[in-house]
């Protein structure tokens, strides 16, 4: 069985130490939520993006998933009008674009404040 183990369980101060014994422990995977990381996941850069792969990879830990997707964004909707939709839309299309650079092939949507009918 593979499992993934999600950064929302510690602080970014307690990252490295959390990392470590992940590895001890030999755990492989990790999920992550973008918006622990970047303020805006979607305006992070290529170095950026790389430079936590590599961080992550340090230990021998892969980023499997993305969970948390909307979180920093409670002004975005699905529900509401058509340019909140469409504003999501785009959004989550860059978000999905983030994922791939990641390598994250599982995503988490989560926000059930989001998808709240207007």
């Amino acid at each position: 069985m593979k499992l993934a183990i999600s950064n929302i369980a510690w602080t970014n101060e307690e990252e490295a130490d959390v990392a470590a014994k992940l590895q001890e422990l030999g755990v492989r995977y990790i999920e992550i939520a973008p918006t622990k990381i970047w303020s805006d996941p979607t305006k992070a850069t290529i170095e950026q993006i790389n430079e936590y792969i590599e961080w992550w990879k340090k230990y021998d830990i892969e980023i499997v998933a993305f969970q948390s997707m909307l979180f920093a964004r409670p002004d975005l909707k699905m529900f509401e009008s058509s340019e909140l939709r469409d504003e999501t839309r785009q959004y989550l299309a860059d978000f999905l674009r983030l994922a791939g650079d990641m390598g994250a092939s599982r995503l988490v949507f989560g926000s059930p404040k989001n998808r709240q009918r207007g």
